[in-house]
C-alpha cells in the first residue's frame, strides 16, 4: 500500500513543480513586456524633449557664431566710408541746395541714380571713391520718392529714420548699398549704427533703422542698405 501512495505523492510534486515553473516563466515574460513598455515611454519623452530643446540650442549656436566671427576692422572701415560720404553730401547740399545736382547743374533722376560718389569726387568733396571691404561690391545710390515711397529696398521696409515709408513727391534719399555681405557682418553693421534692439534674429528681415536687409538662409549673403541722408 505504501508504494502507490509514494508514487501518487511524487506525481503531485511533479505537477506542483510544473505549475510553479509555469508561473515563474509567466512572471518573467510579464516583466520583460513591462520593461519594453517602459523603454518605449522613455524614448517618447526623450523625443519630445529633443524637439523642444534642439531648435533653441541651434538658434543660440547660430547667434554665437554670428557674433563671434565678425571682422570688426572690415565693419569699421565700411562705417568710416559711409561717414565720409555723409560729410561730403552735407557739404554738397549746403553749397548747391539739393542732392539732385552735379556742380550746381540739376541732375535728372527718374527713380534712382547709382555711383553718386562720382559726383562728390568731381566736386572735390570726397577724397576717394566709395569702397568697402565687406561683401562683393558697393554703390552710393540717390533715390527719388515715387508714389510716396522713398527707398530702393524692395519691400524690406524701414522707418522714418531709415528713409523708408511716406515721403513727399520729389524727396530724395541717399543710401549706401553693399552687395554680398555675410549675415554676421550685416548684423554687426546694424548693431553699430542702430543698436542691437533694432536688429533681427538669424535668418529674419532687418526692416528697421538706418541699416536694413532681407533675411533668408543663414549662409546666404545679404544686400545691405544703409541710409546716409535725405532731402
Amino acid at each position: 500500500m505504501a508504494g502507490p501512495a509514494i508514487f501518487a505523492g511524487a506525481l503531485d510534486g511533479a505537477r506542483c513543480d510544473r505549475v510553479f515553473s509555469s508561473r515563474r516563466e509567466g512572471a518573467a515574460t510579464w516583466q520583460r513586456a513591462f520593461s519594453l513598455v517602459e523603454l518605449i515611454g522613455v524614448l517618447a519623452i526623450l523625443t519630445i524633449l529633443a524637439v523642444l530643446v534642439i531648435p533653441r540650442i541651434s538658434n543660440r549656436a547660430n547667434t554665437a557664431r554670428i557674433a563671434g566671427s565678425v571682422d570688426q576692422a572690415r565693419v569699421q572701415q565700411a562705417l568710416a566710408s559711409v561717414q565720409a560720404v555723409k560729410t561730403a553730401a552735407t557739404e554738397h547740399c549746403a553749397k548747391f541746395g539739393t542732392l539732385a545736382s552735379r556742380n550746381g547743374t540739376p541732375l535728372a533722376v527718374s527713380a534712382s541714380y547709382d555711383k553718386y560718389d562720382a559726383i562728390l569726387l568731381s566736386e572735390q568733396l570726397l577724397d576717394q571713391p566709395f569702397s568697402v571691404r565687406l561683401g562683393t561690391g558697393a554703390t552710393v545710390r540717390l533715390v527719388k520718392a515715387t508714389g510716396r515711397s522713398l527707398s530702393s529696398r524692395q519691400g524690406i521696409g524701414g522707418g522714418a529714420s531709415a528713409g523708408g515709408g511716406a515721403a513727399p513727391e520729389g524727396a530724395y534719399l541717399l543710401e549706401a548699398v553693399i552687395f554680398g555681405v555675410p549675415e554676421r557682418e550685416a548684423k554687426a553693421l546694424n548693431d553699430a549704427l542702430d543698436g542691437p534692439s533694432l536688429g533681427a534674429e538669424p535668418g529674419e528681415d532687418d526692416s528697421q533703422g538706418r541699416v536694413t536687409y532681407r533675411g533668408g538662409d543663414p549662409g546666404t549673403p545679404r544686400e545691405v542698405y544703409i541710409s546716409i541722408t535725405r532731402e
